[in-house]
């Protein structure tokens, strides 16, 4: 006995109150071949990224089960000829995986929303200055000024492209003594 993963798609064509009918269906058919339902968990109707047979939504129900390798050939070949399964998947061993448990619990809880991510600090900035600051600048960008002052960038050639040889010198405050090299050049 082997334990199985299997996700299934019901017809949009089964009125909601239908679905439980077409799972238990399903689960007797595992029952027929010596297996054992180990969860069943009604994902719902959702649409289709693309039409499956004309059709564009369906319910997903995804299950685990144990069953031997020969009855699997016998389950796939009955969810293949019913018109109440859209798709199947059936793939062997259970992936043991948090992000399940997470998914679940988002589906369940979309009315949440996701906290925005934290904004990096720049330079020694503590976390709240740089809050700060970046409220100041939105409130900046805002202002009529600010839109009429044009941006500082690299100087541009006769064609608009940046120069290559074009050193970027750094501004020089009136309190600086020289530095030795250039004391002399004086």
């Amino acid at each position: 006995m082997n334990e199985y993963e299997m996700l299934y798609i019901v017809t949009a064509r089964r009125a909601t109150d239908e679905v439980p009918g077409v799972i238990d269906w399903v689960n007797g058919l595992v029952a027929q071949g010596d297996g054992e339902v180990l969860a069943v968990d009604n994902w719902g109707k959702r649409r289709f990224a693309y039409p499956i047979a004309h059709e564009f939504e369906g319910t997903y129900v995804y299950m685990t089960v144990r069953l031997s390798p020969d009855s699997t050939r016998a389950l796939e070949s009955a969810l293949v000829i019913s018109e109440d399964i859209v798709r199947h998947l059936l793939i062997r061993g259970i992936i043991p995986s948090d992000d399940r448990a997470r998914a679940t619990e988002a589906r369940q809880d979309s009315a949440v929303a996701v906290p925005a991510a934290p904004e990096p600090t720049t330079g020694g900035e503590p976390a709240g200055e740089s809050k700060a600051a970046s409220a100041d600048d939105a409130q900046a960008a805002e202002s009529p000024a600010a839109e009429a002052a044009p941006e500082a960038g690299p100087e541009k050639g006769a064609e608009g492209a940046p120069e290559q040889g074009a050193p970027e010198q750094e501004p020089v405050s009136e309190t600086a003594e020289p530095s030795p090299a250039t004391a002399g050049a004086e």
